[in-house]
């Protein structure tokens, strides 16, 4: 016993840990007397305890993306698409800016950008992750993206150059667009809520 102690309380605490071997007979109540009694009060009063020389061991690094924002516009029961010449299938919006804190007020201004409309933002209602493809602009960027029901307010849409079309589909029309993309299954569960 006195070996185990003086073990559990010298620096190398954590390496001399992987051996030990505690009797499951052995009383481990909160006062209790034995090794497994000894060796929980050592190691909450170890001071090394949360020291490692492999952090994280088994955790891959966290992974670094963009988060973007899609408006989902309706009017009169329609929805305004985009397409856009690479990607096919879009809806206003993007990518939120460096110091940009208010949400809202990103994804209007990106809608304004590229439709020249204005709109109120209503409630997020999914969310799809997508990668640009080789030779795209953004070619490798990642980005989690959150489609918002919007309200159309006030405009004409006028198109940016990243957008060769827009469409205004309604829930009899839409599956024409289906390129079996996170796109179009965002636009799917917006008109059937799957």
């Amino acid at each position: 016993m006195a070996e185990l102690v003086d073990a559990l309380r010298s620096e190398r605490s954590e390496s001399n840990l992987v051996g030990v071997q505690i009797s499951p007979a052995a009383p481990c109540g909160r006062g209790g007397t034995g090794r497994r009694a000894a060796l929980r009060r050592l190691w909450v009063n170890n001071p090394w305890r949360f020291k490692s020389s492999r952090p994280h061991h088994n955790m891959e690094d966290d992974k670094l993306f963009y988060v973007g924002q899609k408006a989902f516009i309706e009017k009169g029961g329609q929805v305004l698409v985009l397409i856009d010449p690479d990607l096919g299938l879009d809806f206003p919006g993007g990518k939120i800016q460096e110091g940009e804190a208010d949400f809202d007020v990103s994804l209007k201004r990106e809608v304004k950008e590229e439709t020249d409309l204005d709109i109120k933002v209503g409630d997020p209602f999914t969310r799809w992750f997508f990668k640009f493809r080789k030779g795209h602009r953004n070619e490798g960027k990642e980005v989690y993206l959150v489609g918002f029901r919007c309200s159309y307010v006030d405009g004409e849409v006028k198109i940016s150059e990243e957008h060769s079309e827009f469409k205004w589909v309604n829930k009899n029309n839409y599956g024409t667009l289906d390129d079996k993309s996170g796109y179009f299954r965002a636009l799917r569960k917006y008109f059937e809520g799957t």
